[in-house]
C-alpha cells in the first residue's frame, strides 16, 4: 500500500511539473500581449513588465517545476 501511495505522489508531482513548465512556455510565448495587459490594467511601464517581471515569472515557474 505504501509503494502505491509513493507512486501516486510521484505521478502527481510529475503532472504538476508538466503543467508549470507548459505555463512558463506560454508566458514566454505571449510576453508582449501579457505585458500590454499589465500596462493597460495598472499603468505599469511596458518595459518593466516585458523585460523584468514576465521573464522573472517564467524563471520562477520553471524553478517550481523543478526545471531550474
Amino acid at each position: 500500500m505504501e509503494i502505491l501511495s509513493s507512486l501516486a505522489v510521484i505521478l502527481i508531482l510529475q503532472e504538476r511539473s508538466k503543467i508549470l513548465l507548459r505555463f512558463a512556455d506560454l508566458l514566454e510565448q505571449h510576453t508582449e500581449e501579457i505585458a500590454a495587459l499589465e500596462t493597460w490594467d495598472n499603468g505599469k511601464p511596458y518595459e518593466q513588465a516585458a523585460k523584468i517581471e514576465l521573464p522573472m515569472c517564467v524563471r520562477l515557474m520553471r524553478y517550481y517545476a523543478g526545471g531550474y
